[in-house]
């Protein structure tokens, strides 16, 4: 899946921006709330599916 590939690829980008400005910095901050939405995007798209799974219609 694309999404978990970005995912992935956010969370990687995330520890190298917090090893290299510190845990602490806005930058560090602003990779980790992309990480979080990219999850939430991923559990939107799958509370979609499943809802489409179940409405007959």
């Amino acid at each position: 899946m694309v999404l978990d590939q970005r995912i992935q690829e956010a969370i990687a980008r995330a520890r190298e921006i917090c090893a290299s400005k510190g845990t602490n910095s806005p930058e560090c901050a602003v990779a980790w709330d992309e990480v979080e939405e990219l999850h939430a995007e991923a559990a939107h798209q799958k509370s979609r599916s499943h809802a489409a799974e179940k409405d007959p219609l």
